[in-house]
């Protein structure tokens, strides 16, 4: 072996890499992602040498390059030999484009404070460190390979002109591959160095140090990072960053400040020249006014538009609370759940997306088209969409299936909590956009066990009671899906169908249906403290909503059986509900109380029945004094006489409780009483009571 022969690892990395056999077999053998921040920077620097590009960035002025044809002669006679053109600029910048790309990936907003520790250390070291010094030769050499191509593609395009950095003699240029890839290293490498100058610029020691000495009196303004939610908070740490890498400059704008303002002109020319209509910015609107004309392109909805679309409206959807209008519109089929529009019919083609397609791989081809595309017939609508809520109720009963056996104590651990309260949340927006707020409901029966009817002509008012044994959700999982999924801008139909699926049940709960025609006051449960914190919690944001899904439905049964009644532990709830700090509101006490009485648009709904458990709610509502409407009031004189009628199922001449009930219907609906013409009735049945507050009742009856 020679003497002078040295091997590669005990070269200086610069002195090796300057060897053509080690730098070719690096390039395109070697594992460069792998290589250090200086060995890159190093390879780069050799590979701007093997471009011969030492004055690429100190000379001021290029001339034409001499191309000369093969096989042409000069005047002896001989054959001049071809100009040697560097024909691989493309690929090399190709090369350089994928490696900065990977080695600097833009850190996302969600690492922020992952790199907290990173950015205190790049802030002390400033722009001392080594690997920013490497950084930016990393850079400079790669920007001088980008000049390098553009000059050289423009001198072949204009090979009798001379090139130089002149604003006022801007080269004329045609589209090419090579410029458009050098041209965006540039703003990648400009990106680069940006980002790495702003990670070390010692800012946050000014600003903590301007910080403390000021006072901030002001609570909102002292916790405004608390009270900010996550989207709002990334938002303005984005807005931040980028303001302060517009203001910091990179190492090209200031050790080449000719040739980068040579390049940007040169690029609004190239730019003005070649128009790109195909490529969108994000920050386009919608308009066609707002976009440029481009003569050499024919114009196009989807080079034109970048169009978001919003889930379609129902009624649910447009009311933010509850309101009687709700009710009215749905009566009236206002909320239509098979809507043809074509904002509708896009809605839905997006959601079911490989249901279409395994529609029209079936032989609907050409009904498929038409459904979406000119035709408003809802058949393939309605099937795709039954297709894909075909496909959720799969998925939830899975869910539920995990969720059977499990004992109570996992079922209510706070990681068991937290992926059921993510799944059936994910779960029930998927059903929501879907069908709205029968597609809520339809998921609540799915988890509670509940038998599916198929769709048919004739479908049955009420499907079935909820069955207590196949209930697999507790009071902790329920609160937590509550707080997951209900919001305040949710609309009211919606709401009703969510608590009516998911609370209802809970109080349904505490009075077994099993049981027989009497019911004592020991049968059933006590509610929890998760489960009464949440319903006043309901009753407090969602006062209508909670008394028609919830407590309505707990103390009436819909149907005409006349066993049922509220038994002692939901009417102690109920009650503490009505008299609680966060008591229901005046108007959803009126609506409580109507809904108590029969009704007279539904014979077969009699109404709550007034037991010693049932009747201190009915005082606890009188007491608050709601707006009744004489029909209200009528019923209530009524519900009195009936109950001490001689034919009465159970005489309440005894009761303290309902003496209180008639005694506060005189005190603060006697002139209604009076109007209505009910006096006299009223001290025909009062003479039956056999309580000591029979003497008052009758003194005000005399005074009415």
């Amino acid at each position: 072996m020679p003497t002078d022969a040295v091997t590669p690892t005990k070269l200086p990395i610069k002195r090796l890499f300057r060897r053509r056999d080690v730098f070719c077999d690096t390039i395109f053998h070697g594992d460069v992602p792998n290589l250090s921040l200086h060995e890159f920077a190093s390879l780069l620097s050799a590979l701007a040498d093997e471009l011969d590009l030492n004055d690429i960035l100190t000379k001021k002025k290029y001339t034409g390059v001499e191309r000369t044809i093969i096989g042409s002669t000069d005047s002896n006679g001989q054959k001049r030999p071809r100009a040697a053109v560097c024909n691989n600029s493309h690929a090399i910048l190709r090369f350089i484009e994928r490696e900065l790309d990977k080695r600097f990936p833009p850190s996302p907003q969600n690492d922020i404070r992952n790199e907290y520790l990173e950015n205190e250390m790049n802030a002390y070291f400033g722009f001392y460190d080594a690997s920013f010094l490497a950084s930016e030769e990393i850079v400079c050499s790669a920007f001088s390979v980008s000049l390098h191509s553009i000059i050289h593609n423009l001198q072949l395009q204009n090979p009798s002109s001379s090139i130089a950095y002149d604003l006022r003699n801007i080269p004329c240029s045609t589209p090419n591959a090579s410029i458009d890839t050098a041209f965006r290293v540039i703003d990648l490498i400009v990106s680069i160095s940006k980002r790495e100058r702003a990670a070390r610029i010692p800012f946050t020691k000014t600003k903590k140090s301007s910080d403390s000495t000021q006072v901030i009196t002001n609570k909102r303004l002292r916790y405004q990072q608390l009270l900010q939610n996550d989207k709002t908070r990334k938002i303005e740490s984005a807005r931040e960053q980028e303001t302060f890498l517009a203001t910091t400059p990179s190492v090209i704008e200031e050790k080449y400040p000719d040739q980068w303002m040579w390049l940007e002109c040169l690029r609004n020319k190239y730019n003005q020249e070649h128009p790109i209509c195909d490529d969108v910015q994000p920050t386009h609107t919608t308009q066609v006014s707002k976009h440029e004309p481009c003569p050499d392109k024919q114009l196009t909805a989807e080079s034109l538009f970048v169009i978001h679309r919003r889930k379609f409206e129902t009624l649910d959807d447009v009311s933010l609370s509850s309101h009687e209008s709700d009710i009215e519109n749905a009566d009236n089929g206002v909320g239509l759940r098979n809507d043809n529009s074509p904002k509708h019919l896009n809605h839905i083609r997006a959601l079911t997306g490989d249901v279409c397609s395994d529609l029209a791989s079936k032989g609907q081809d050409e009904k498929y088209g038409s459904t979406f595309q000119t035709d408003t017939s809802p058949s393939l609508l309605s099937g795709g969409t039954n297709l894909l809520l075909d496909k959720l109720d799969s998925e939830t009963r899975e869910l539920r299936m995990s969720l059977i056996g499990m004992p109570p104590s996992d079922l209510s651990s706070a990681h068991v909590v937290s992926h059921v309260t993510d799944s059936v949340v994910d779960l029930l927006k998927r059903y929501g956009d879907l069908d709205g707020a029968s597609g809520i409901e339809r998921c609540g029966n799915v988890i509670n066990g509940l038998s599916l009817i198929e769709h048919t002509e004739s479908i049955p008012t009420s499907n079935a009671e909820i069955s207590q044994d196949e209930f697999h959700l507790n009071d902790a999982l329920v609160s937590s899906i509550v707080k997951g999924f209900l919001t305040d801008a949710m609309g009211a139909l919606r709401a009703k169908s969510f608590l009516r699926s998911f609370v209802l049940p809970l109080m349904l709960e505490m009075n077994p249906q099993n049981a027989t025609e009497h019911l004592s006051s020991n049968q059933g449960k006590p509610a929890s403290r998760v489960l009464t914190s949440l319903v006043m919690s309901l009753a407090r944001d969602r006062p209508l909503e909670c008394v028609e899904s919830i407590l309505v439905p707990a103390l009436v049964s819909e149907t005409s059986d006349s066993t049922f009644e509220p038994n002692r532990f939901q009417c102690e709830l109920i009650s503490r509900v009505l008299r609680g700090k966060d008591a229901l509101s005046i108007s959803a006490i009126a609506v409580l109380v109507e809904k108590m009485l029969p009704s007279s648009k539904s014979p077969s709904t009699a109404g709550m029945v007034w037991t010693e458990n049932s009747m201190p709610l009915i005082s606890a509502c009188l007491n608050r004094q709601p707006l009744l409407s004489d029909v209200v009031v009528a019923k209530m004189v009524d519900q009195i006489e009936l109950c001490l009628s001689p034919d009465a199922p159970q005489s309440m001449e005894k009761s303290m409780k309902f003496s209180t009930i008639f005694h506060l219907l005189l005190s603060k609906y006697g002139q209604q009483v009076k109007s209505l013409g009910k006096v006299d009735s009223l001290k025909e049945v009062s003479n039956r009571l056999k309580t000591f507050m029979s003497k008052t009742i009758n003194t005000v009856l005399v005074k009415l």
